[in-house]
């Protein structure tokens, strides 16, 4: 088993667990380990690695898991790397919320017991791919969202918006996001969208801070393209793919349809996706029910 190793390096309070895990692995006959440069790097400062080698960009073919140490936006940078290879992703989450976090590391021996095994599930997320011509072509992926947002100085953009080549809509907004299931618990939740199931082969446009009332969220099939162009007094918009932002020019074309791969995510075979609904969000919570 070929395992690469990601994480954020903001791991001091969890040292001593990542290297008690790692050294379990690598300890294993036929475990191998290979680190993300970055950090290995960093695990390097705080204790000797076990043997491995360092992962390579593009990811190699061979690597049968991916761990990823830290929050959910570590969990996101991993996806956005190994997705295209088909490498499942298991997030162990070291950081606050953790909402796409399989596991944590309370217990690094139970925990490599369960990797060495396999004893999880293989949960296919639907990714997005978003093309932007700026005039080079600008292509990437995301598993939560895509959003078009003005910028912070600006006053709200204009987003013309089709669907398979029809207008949809003139959105006069702080933005407009379009969000996978996986991502409709995280920005698309904050702005009003609602919660999709994973699994569900839909996708949500949802207008940020609209000037008109009525443009609500709209729930779509994952088949269709959705067309952006946004105009914008500042004569620029942002371009945020899972957080990551790049300014454009205003009238850059931006589509955004399904990926051509999907996003193999781990979870433990006894967690379900209302169970993280409840634990992570406290939705539908309520301390004095029964279950």
């Amino acid at each position: 088993m070929r395992i690469a190793v990601y994480g954020n390096e903001f791991q001091e309070a969890h040292i001593e667990a990542i290297s008690d895990l790692l050294d379990r692995l690598s300890s294993t006959p036929g475990v191998t380990l290979a680190f993300e440069a970055g950090f290995g790097a960093y695990l390097m400062r705080h204790f000797t690695l076990p043997p491995h080698v360092i992962l390579p960009s593009p990811i190699p073919a061979g690597i049968d898991l991916a761990l990823s140490f830290g929050g959910d936006g570590t969990v996101l940078r991993t996806a956005r790397d190994v997705a295209p290879a088909g490498i499942p992703v298991m997030g162990i989450n070291t950081g606050h919320m953790g909402y796409l976090a399989a596991t944590h590391l309370d217990d690094a021996a139970t925990l490599a017991s369960i990797i060495i095994a396999r004893r999880y599930t293989i949960e296919e997320r639907a990714m997005l791919e978003v093309v932007a011509e700026n005039p080079c072509t600008i292509r990437l992926f995301a598993l939560n969202e895509v959003a078009v947002l003005k910028k912070d100085t600006a006053s709200m953009i204009t987003a013309s918006t089709t669907v398979d080549g029809h207008f949809m809509a003139n959105y006069q907004a702080d933005g407009v996001l379009v969000a996978t299931p996986t991502g409709s618990t995280g920005y698309n939740l904050s702005t009003g969208g609602p919660i999709l199931a994973p699994g569900s082969h839909v996708i949500v446009v949802t207008p940020v801070a609209p000037h008109t009332l009525t443009m609500r969220p709209i729930v779509m099939p994952d088949c269709v393209k959705i067309g952006i162009v946004a105009r914008s007094r500042a004569e620029s918009f942002l371009l945020s793919v899972d957080g990551t932002s790049v300014s454009l020019p205003a009238g850059t074309p931006v589509t955004i349809s399904r990926a051509p791969f999907s996003c193999r995510l781990i979870r433990l075979s006894d967690r379900l996706f209302i169970d993280t609904l409840r634990e992570k969000l406290l939705w539908g919570y309520d301390p004095h029910a029964k279950a």
